[in-house]
């Protein structure tokens, strides 16, 4: 039922049955399975395969929590991939190199398959939107302006996209 997702968010990770594993554990549950392997699709090697034409130009943006546009990416570079979020390393520009490398900006965090490495936050609740929107829709207001942006697993109802694309509307 997707009437009222980021409510029903809160109750998950409010349940009394379930207080021993913290929120990044239970979306990694739900994300992978125990082998943790990744199998991208086609539309996942088809932005990755643009992307790394011209690292400059495209920039990758996602509200997905799992690696599988890193995956694809991989399989084109000789060089790893960084994953950023906006509460992680947003003073670090998107590239400090001569020679660029493709960054995926996870708007939402991030969780591998195995455990260990969490880009947080995690924004899934309504409070969590309260909380970190206002960063994150700056955050993509400023990749607009400086590049063309790929965005994977964006909802045009998502108001972290609607609030910047509202604000540019009139500079292009």
């Amino acid at each position: 039922d997707p009437v009222d997702l980021m409510h029903k968010v809160e109750y998950i990770f409010r349940n009394p049955n379930d207080q021993r594993r913290t929120p990044e554990e239970i979306v990694r549950d739900a994300l992978y399975d125990k082998s943790g392997l990744v199998s991208p699709g086609s539309l996942a090697d088809a932005i990755a395969r643009l992307t790394v034409q011209d690292p400059k130009k495209y920039r990758i943006a996602t509200t997905n929590f799992d690696t599988c546009v890193e995956t694809a990416l991989t399989g084109y570079l000789s060089s790893s991939v960084e994953d950023l979020a906006c509460g992680i390393r947003a003073s670090k520009p998107w590239f400090a190199n001569k020679k660029p490398r493709p960054h995926v900006l996870h708007l939402h965090g991030m969780v591998t398959p195995h455990s260990g490495h969490v880009i947080t936050p995690l924004i899934l609740s309504e409070s969590h939107f309260r909380r970190f929107g206002e960063k994150v829709q700056s955050k993509i207001e400023k990749i607009i302006r400086e590049s063309h942006v790929v965005f994977v697993g964006v909802s045009l109802t998502d108001p972290n996209l609607l609030g910047p694309l509202h604000n540019l509307r009139k500079t292009r």
